[in-house]
């Protein structure tokens, strides 16, 4: 919704599915090799839960390869051993760095894996739903929400503008749910491709951004009950000021979209709409939120 209302209406609300170009499948794609590493890690983690050691990620990812490869085309079967080479490495750094922290004195320990939760509505926020790759629990009753990204983390850093702004709700979301936990919370994303890296966020830190995360998020689901949905294309609408992602050039709806930076004629039309919201009195609250270029 905050990346762009229109796509939200024909994705969600107009139930819309984009047809896909047919192709041959050549190797895996990066989704398809994150859902076959996040599979590996629910097994481990499972065995972690239930052993407390974090185990060799061999005869996992042998049994998870072998189900993806029964269940969906893998492509050239030469790049998918090298896929699978690739992802097992990653597993297996991931073990040892894992394995390395369990020798420390505050270490914690594997709580739950692909944890489902639904936090009710409040008088601050609506109800979330979400579900969690892991939950760690400190030897003081401190709780860590983990959530695995298949990309490399070398420029990752926490989105706080973003958040503030609603344009982000992924850690935000998990602090909310690890609050009900343990009032010591903090979510992590660990970033496995190439080098692993991590990015945490404290509950104690979140307070100082949670009140704007909050009044952003309301103002996005008044647009959403107002039942106004204008396309925010990216080369003329920031993310509170700042470059946003290019989600145009991959959006599977860019071709019924007129403001589309793919769309010959583009320009008028943009110009046009950034007239229209600025007159627009349902946008009052969303424009300092995607302020235009």
């Amino acid at each position: 919704l905050a990346a762009c209302p229109y796509r939200f209406f024909l994705r969600r609300m107009a139930g819309l599915s984009p047809v896909e170009d047919p192709e041959e499948a050549v190797s895996l794609t990066p989704a398809e090799e994150g859902a076959v590493l996040h599979d590996i890690l629910r097994g481990m983690g499972e065995e972690a839960a239930g052993t407390g050691a974090w185990p060799d990620p061999g005869p996992v990812a042998r049994r998870v390869f072998a189900r993806f490869a029964r269940e969906n085309p893998t492509g050239w079967p030469g790049l998918y051993r090298i896929r699978c080479r690739e992802i097992e490495s990653a597993a297996e750094d991931f073990a040892a760095r894992e394995r390395e922290r369990q020798g420390s004195d505050a270490a914690s320990a594997v709580e739950a894996v692909e944890l489902p939760f639904l936090l009710p509505e409040t008088g601050e926020l609506p109800p979330l739903r979400g579900r969690v790759d892991r939950i760690d629990r400190g030897p003081s009753g401190e709780v860590e929400v983990v959530d695995y990204k298949w990309r490399d983390g070398t420029r990752e850093s926490l989105p706080l503008e973003r958040m503030r702004a609603g344009l982000s709700h992924q850690i935000p979301v998990y602090l909310e749910f690890a609050r009900t936990r343990s009032s010591e919370a903090r979510a992590t994303l660990l970033f496995l491709r190439r080098e692993i890296r991590s990015v945490t966020l404290t509950a104690s830190r979140w307070s100082d951004h949670r009140e704007p995360w909050i009044g952003a998020l309301k103002h996005w689901l008044a647009l959403l009950a107002e039942g106004f949905f204008p396309p925010l294309p990216h080369h003329r609408f920031t993310f509170g000021g700042r470059m946003p992602p290019r989600y145009c050039d991959s959006c599977p709806y860019r071709d019924h979209c007129r403001v589309s930076p793919a769309f010959e004629g583009a320009r008028r039309e943009t110009e046009a709409l950034a007239g229209l919201l600025a007159r627009d009195g349902r946008f009052r609250n969303i424009a300092p939120l995607r302020p235009g270029k």
